[in-house]
C-alpha cells in the first residue's frame, strides 16, 4: 500500500518485471559511463539503446542521436583498398561488430576503428543485449597498453554483474546457485539440515509507477537492507528477480527456518517513510529443506516456489512446502 499526496507517473505497459526499459540506459551508464574505451549497447533487435561518451565521440553524434539507429546506420563504414578509400574496392566482408574499419562520421570525418562485441546481461531487467567496444587507432597512442587494461577492466564488470546484483550488491541467482551447492555437499559430510525461503514483495510495477524510480529504489534497496540485518552471518540473501528475494539458512531445522522466515517478513512489513510518501509493503514467502523436501538445489527452489504460490492464494503470508501443494497446485 502506498500513501501519498500526488499521483505517480509512469504507464506500467512500459513496465517489464517491475522495471521502465529506460533502466537499461541507466544501468548501462553506472557500468560503462566511467570507461575511457568507447562502449555502444545494443537492444533485442540491435539497435542503439545506449553509448558512453567516448563512442559519441568517435561516432560523432549524441546518445539522442544514436538511440534507435541499426547497426547499419550507426557504424558506416568506407570501401577501403590499401589502406585508402576507394569506392571500387568490394564491401567489407568481415562482421561490421567483430573488425577494423573506416568509419564514416555524420560531419563527414573518418576513423579507423576496430570493433568487438560480446554477449552481456541487464541485471535489473535479465535481459541479455551485445556491448560492442570501439577503439579508435586514429591517434592511437599505447593502443595495445589501454586496450588490455580497458578489456580487464570490462571483463570484471560483466564478472560481477552476473554474481552480484547491481541495485543492491546482492548475490545473484547464479551466486545463490552455487551457494546452495556448497549447503548440499556441507549438510551431506555433516548430516545436518538447511533452509530455502523465498520472499516476495507484490506489485513491485505498481511501486515504480506509483513512486518513480528513485523511490523505489530505495524500497528495493531497503527491503535487502531489512533481510540482511536480520540473518546470521552463515546465512545469504540474494535478489533473484525484480522483487524476489532468497535465503539460505544453513544447520536450519523446519522451525527455525519458520521463525526466521516470520521474522523477516514482520520486519519487511513495517511502514517505510521515503520522502512524503509511506509504503506498506505487501510480503509473501515459502520454505523447502533439506534433505525432507528435496536434496538437490533446483528441487529444492522448485518446492520453495510452490510454497510461496501457495501462501500467496491461501492468505497467510508463508507456507512450508508439502507434498499436497504440489498436487493442488
Amino acid at each position: 500500500m502506498v500513501e501519498h499526496g500526488a499521483a505517480g507517473q509512469g504507464d506500467a505497459s512500459e513496465h517489464k518485471r517491475g522495471y521502465p526499459a529506460e533502466w537499461s540506459a541507466a544501468w548501462c551508464e553506472r557500468a560503462y559511463g566511467v570507461l575511457r574505451v568507447a562502449v555502444v549497447a545494443w537492444d533485442a533487435g540491435m539497435r542503439v539503446c545506449y553509448a558512453n561518451a567516448a563512442a559519441t565521440k568517435i561516432l560523432g553524434a549524441s546518445l539522442e542521436e544514436l538511440r534507435g539507429q541499426s547497426v547499419a546506420m550507426t557504424l558506416r563504414c568506407l570501401p577501403v583498398r590499401d589502406g585508402k578509400v576507394d569506392a571500387s574496392a568490394p564491401p567489407l566482408d568481415a562482421d561490421v561488430l567483430n573488425c577494423q574499419m573506416l568509419l564514416a562520421r555524420p560531419d563527414g570525418g573518418r576513423r579507423w576503428v576496430e570493433s568487438r562485441t560480446a554477449l552481456a546481461g541487464m541485471p535489473a531487467t535479465g535481459e541479455a543485449t551485445q556491448i560492442t567496444i570501439l577503439l579508435d587507432h586514429t591517434e592511437a597512442t599505447g593502443r595495445e597498453e589501454t586496450l588490455k587494461a580497458e578489456l580487464d577492466l570490462l571483463a570484471a564488470r560483466l564478472a560481477n554483474q552476473e554474481l552480484h546484483d547491481v541495485l543492491t550488491g546482492l548475490p545473484t541467482r547464479l551466486l545463490f546457485f552455487d551457494r546452495v551447492e556448497h549447503a548440499l555437499r556441507a549438510a551431506q559430510r555433516e548430516d545436518t539440515s538447511f533452509a530455502l525461503c523465498l520472499f516476495e514483495i507484490d506489485e513491485v510495477d505498481r511501486l515504480n509507477t506509483a513512486l518513480g524510480r528513485a523511490r523505489a529504489d530505495v524500497v528495493v534497496q531497503e527491503a535487502a537492507a531489512r533481510i540482511a540485518g536480520t540473518l546470521r552471518n552463515v546465512d545469504t540473501v540474494a535478489r533473484i528477480d525484480a522483487g524476489v528475494f532468497a535465503v539460505l539458512l544453513p544447520g536450519a531445522t523446519e522451525v527455525g527456518a519458520t521463525n526466521t522466515a516470520r521474522r523477516i517478513g514482520d520486519v519487511l512489513r513495517m511502514p517505510l517513510a521515503i520522502g512524503d510518501e509511506v509504503v506498506q509493503l505487501d510480503v509473501c514467502a515459502g520454505t523447502a529443506l533439506n534433505p525432507i523436501h528435496a536434496s538437490d538445489a533446483s528441487a529444492l527452489f522448485s518446492y520453495a516456489e510452490v510454497a510461496l504460490r501457495a501462501a500467496k492464494e491461501a492468505g497467510t503470508g508463508f507456507m512450508v512446502y508439502d507434498a499436497g501443494l504440489g498436487e493442488s497446485g
